[in-house]
C-alpha cells in the first residue's frame, strides 16, 4: 500500500489542478466550469443534477464549455449542498451569463426554499434591470439593482458580508444594499441554476459559477473578470515526503501573507500523519491573491525484522524482514537466504527509498549451547554379568539398542552405547559409553608324565581328570580341565640295563648309552608338564644331549617303553 501512495496523490492533484489559476481556492465551496458536465471541482463535490440544460460554447468559443437554458423547463440543481448561509454569513457568488432576450423574467441562480423565515438569496433578471436580492422567505426582498444586458457575456459577482450586499457587473461595483430582517432562520437549502424556487426559468447561457465562504477582494474580482492572475510568482515549494512521522516545513514564497489548507502556519514545522495536498493562498498588500499546491506524502517504512530465533549449534537460520523492498542486513546476511550462525548475535535490517525514507529493526539470533550429556565411564565386565547404564545432563534422554536408563541388563558382546538427550531449549547432545564383555572360556589340557605332574603351582601324583578355576587379566574366572596320565617308575626302572644316563644330576650336558638293539629307536625328553622338549633318532650306541637351554628341574627321558629321570641343576 505504501508504494501506491504517490499514485494516489497523482490522482488527487488534478482535481484542483483543473481549476484555473485565476480562480481563488481559499474559501472555495463550489466551482462549476461546466466543461461538459455539472461537476464541482472543489474538494466538497457539490455536483449538480442536470434537468434538460444542454452544453454549448463558452465566452471564449470553446465547445461544450458552458450550459444553455431554454427558458421553459431546463435547469441544474444541488438539493443538499455542503454549505449553509445565514444573515450573518459572508459569501461571494461569481458567474458569467449571456441573456437571449428580455421578454420574460429569468432567474440564473438562486439559493432558496419555500419555507418561511429562512435566509435566501437570488440573482434575477427583469426586462430592464438585473438585481442581487436577499430575503427572509415570506418577507420583502432587499435589492442591489443595475441595468441588464442582452446577447453579451456578462460577469456578475455578488458579495454578501454580514448584511452588506454589493453587486459587481463586469468588474465594476454597480449597486449595494443592506439586509435588515431579524429573527431569520437558516438551514441547508437547494442551489438552483437556470430557474427560481417558484419557476422563472432563465433563457440563455451560464458558465463558470464559483461560490466562496468569504468576501473576495476587488483585485480577486478583477482576476475573475480578466481571467488572469495579478499576483504572480507564488510558490508552495516542492512536494515533500514525511518519513515515519518526521517533521517537515512548508514555506510558500511570492506574497505578503499566506493561508494554508489544511490549516498550518507558513514556515512552521509539523509532523504530518496522513498523505494529502496542502494548498496555499497568498495575498499581497492590495488584496490580490494566487494559489499553489504541494503534495505531502506521509510514508512509513514499517520494517519488521521478524521474531527472534532460537537455534542449536549447527542449525541453519533464515532472516526474513518485511515491510519494504530493498532490505539490507548487517553481517553480510541476505533476506531469504539461509546461513549458519556460530554464536548469539543481533542482526540489523534496514531499508531506504529514493525519497529518503529509512527504517530499521533488529532481531536476535540466539545460539543455545548443547546439553552436557554424560553417559558415564566405560565399563568392563565378565560374560554373563549385569550392567547398569545411567546418564545425566539432559531431559528426554534415551539409550541406543533399546536400553533403559538405570535398568540392569546382560550384554552378550562388547560394544558402544549412545545416550541422547535434550536441553531445555530443545538442543540435542550425545555421549557414548563402551562396555567390554570379557570371555570366561573353558580350556582342556591332556598330558602324560612320569610319577607326577605340576600345573599352575599344583602337583598331581595320580592319573585322572582335574579342574582349576583361574582368574584372567580382565578379572574373569576361567575353567581349566586337565586330563592326566601318569606312568610310575620304580628303582629298577632307573637302574635298568637298556640304557644309562650320566652324569645325573647333570648341568651342561648328559651322555646316554644303550644296547645295540635300540639303534634306530626314538629318544624323547619330556618336561614336568608332559610337554615334548626333544625328539631324536638314535644312530649309535652312545649319544650326548646339550642341556644349556633347559631350566633346573626334573625331566623324563624315554627310549621305546623305557624311561629314566634326569635332574638338571643350575
Amino acid at each position: 500500500m505504501k508504494l501506491l501512495l504517490p499514485f494516489l496523490f497523482l490522482f488527487y492533484l488534478p482535481v484542483l489542478a483543473q481549476i484555473p489559476s485565476y480562480v481563488p481556492v481559499n474559501g472555495l465551496l463550489s466551482y462549476y466550469p461546466f466543461n461538459g458536465n455539472g461537476n464541482d471541482l472543489s474538494p466538497f463535490n457539490n455536483h449538480l443534477t442536470n434537468n434538460g440544460a444542454t452544453p454549448t460554447a463558452d465566452r471564449f468559443g470553446n465547445a461544450n464549455a458552458a450550459y444553455d437554458f431554454d427558458g421553459i423547463s431546463s435547469f441544474l440543481t444541488r438539493t443538499n449542498p455542503s454549505y449553509t448561509f445565514n444573515s450573518t454569513s459572508t459569501f461571494t457568488v461569481s458567474f458569467w451569463y449571456k441573456r437571449v432576450n428580455t421578454a420574460s423574467l429569468g432567474i440564473p441562480i438562486m439559493h432558496a426554499t419555500t419555507a418561511s423565515g429562512n435566509f435566501i438569496w437570488i440573482f434575477q433578471l427583469a426586462s430592464l434591470n438585473m438585481q442581487f436580492g436577499t430575503n427572509k422567505q415570506g418577507s420583502a426582498w432587499i435589492w442591489a439593482q443595475s441595468t441588464t444586458t442582452t446577447d453579451v457575456w456578462t460577469h456578475i459577482v455578488m458579495v454578501y458580508n454580514a448584511g452588506q450586499m454589493t453587486l459587481y457587473k463586469d468588474n465594476v461595483a454597480v449597486a449595494t444594499g443592506t439586509f435588515n430582517h431579524t429573527a431569520v432562520s437558516s438551514t441547508t437549502l437547494p442551489l438552483l441554476i437556470g430557474k427560481g424556487v417558484g419557476g422563472s426559468h432563465f433563457y440563455g447561457q451560464i458558465d463558470d459559477i464559483g461560490i466562496w465562504n468569504r468576501a473576495l477582494s476587488q483585485c480577486e474580482i478583477n482576476d475573475l473578470y480578466t481571467s488572469s492572475t495579478t499576483l504572480t510568482g507564488l510558490s508552495a515549494g516542492p512536494d515533500q515526503y514525511a518519513c515515519n512521522g518526521s517533521q517537515i516545513t512548508l514555506s510558500a514564497t511570492g506574497a505578503t501573507t499566506y493561508i494554508w489548507t489544511p490549516n498550518i502556519v507558513n514556515g512552521s514545522t509539523f509532523s504530518p500523519t496522513i498523505s494529502q495536498n496542502y494548498t496555499v493562498t497568498g495575498f499581497d498588500a492590495n488584496g490580490c491573491s494566487s494559489w499553489d499546491q504541494v503534495a505531502v506524502i506521509a510514508q512509513n517504512v514499517n520494517l519488521n525484522a521478524g521474531q527472534d530465533l532460537f537455534l542449536c549449534p549447527g542449525d541453519s537460520a533464515q532472516l526474513n524482514a518485511t515491510g519494504y523492498p530493498g532490505i539490507q542486513w548487517s553481517g553480510g546476511i541476505s533476506n531469504n537466504v539461509p546461513f549458519l550462525p556460530n554464536q548469539t548475535q543481533i542482526y540489523i535490517a534496514s531499508a531506504s527509498n529514493a525519497n529518503g525514507c529509512t527504517d530499521s529493526d533488529t532481531v536476535s539470533v540466539i545460539v543455545n549451547s548443547l546439553p552436557q550429556i554424560n553417559a558415564g565411564p566405560d565399563q568392563s565386565i565378565c560374560f554373563g554379568e549385569e550392567v547398569i547404564l545411567y546418564g545425566t545432563g539432559g531431559i528426554f534422554m534415551f539409550w541406543s539398542n533399546n536400553i533403559a536408563d538405570s535398568i540392569p541388563f546382560v550384554p552378550q558382546i562388547s560394544g558402544s552405547y549412545v545416550l541422547t538427550g535434550a536441553s531445555n531449549e530443545g538442543c540435542i547432545g550425545t555421549d557414548t559409553v563402551y562396555v567390554s564383555v570379557n570371555d570366561a572360556s573353558s580350556n582342556n589340557i591332556t598330558a602324560s608324565a612320569l610319577d607326577s605332574y605340576s600345573l599352575n603351582g599344583q602337583t598331581y601324583t595320580s592319573s585322572g581328570t582335574y579342574t582349576q578355576i583361574l582368574t584372567n587379566a580382565a578379572g574373569c574366572d576361567s575353567l581349566l580341565t586337565l586330563n592326566l596320565t601318569l606312568d610310575f617308575t620304580g628303582l629298577s626302572d632307573f637302574n635298568n640295563k637298556d640304557f644309562s644316563v650320566y652324569p645325573n644330576p647333570a648341568n651342561e650336558s648328559v651322555f646316554i648309552e644303550f644296547e645295540p638293539a635300540n639303534i634306530g629307536s626314538l629318544l624323547v625328553i619330556y618336561d614336568a608338564l608332559g610337554r615334548i622338549l626333544l625328539e631324536k633318532t638314535l644312530h649309535q650306541e652312545k649319544t650326548s644331549i646339550d642341556l644349556q637351554e633347559l631350566n633346573s628341574g626334573t625331566y623324563t627321558i624315554r627310549i621305546g617303553s623305557k624311561s629314566k629321570r634326569l635332574e638338571v641343576l643350575r
